[in-house]
């Protein structure tokens, strides 16, 4: 059995890496900003003299202009994200679920249209077992009286409208299931 083919590549949009390359610089830049100028040059006079204690921000001011630079460096994050976030995929066109049966509490048939193309679909909980396409065209759907809706017709928890619909699915188990024990024994 052969090693599944790795992922595909997703290249990060310029858009994206121009944003953090933006984001990175005013969080370093912005406390530059923020802080006080530094102290004029020693003259001469004082080369003598000696230094002062060398009085910094004090504590509640540095923490003040530290949160104060965090808040906005995650506004700029927040913002970039969102304008640069993904969009949603458009929905499928042209793909309907015509029917669903249950076949046990993990596992469903699903009938799937596709343009013109009819699909039987096997399903657990893993995903997708197997698929098998309809042969024909698919049957054309009685014609309903006027006056009355058709009543759904109910197959185990699932509604459905056609009532040839569930026989014809009934029938396709019962082929799968014959190849099934065939392919056992």
């Amino acid at each position: 059995m052969a090693a599944p083919a790795p992922p595909p590549i997703r290249r990060v949009p310029p858009l994206l890496v121009g944003a953090g390359l933006l984001v990175i610089a005013g969080g370093f830049g912005l406390p530059r900003l923020l802080s006080d100028p530094v102290p004029a040059a020693v003259t001469a006079a004082d080369a003598g003299k000696p230094a002062p204690p060398a009085d910094g921000p004090g504590l509640g001011a540095a923490l003040g202009r530290m949160v104060v630079s965090l808040v906005l460096v995650c506004g700029l994050c927040v913002g970039v994200a969102r304008l640069v976030g993904r969009k949603p995929l458009p929905p499928a066109k042209g793909m309907a679920v015509a029917a669903a049966l249950s076949v046990d509490p993990r596992c469903s048939v699903y009938l799937v249209t596709a343009g013109d193309r009819r699909l039987l679909l096997g399903v657990d909980a893993a995903g997708v077992k197997a698929v098998l396409e309809l042969p024909g065209p698919p049957p054309e759907p009685a014609p309903a009286p006027e006056a009355t809706t058709p009543e759904p017709v109910v197959v185990g928890p699932v509604r459905m409208l056609s009532a040839g619909l569930p026989d014809q699915i009934a029938s396709l188990l019962a082929r799968i299931r014959t190849r099934v024990d065939a392919a056992r024994r």
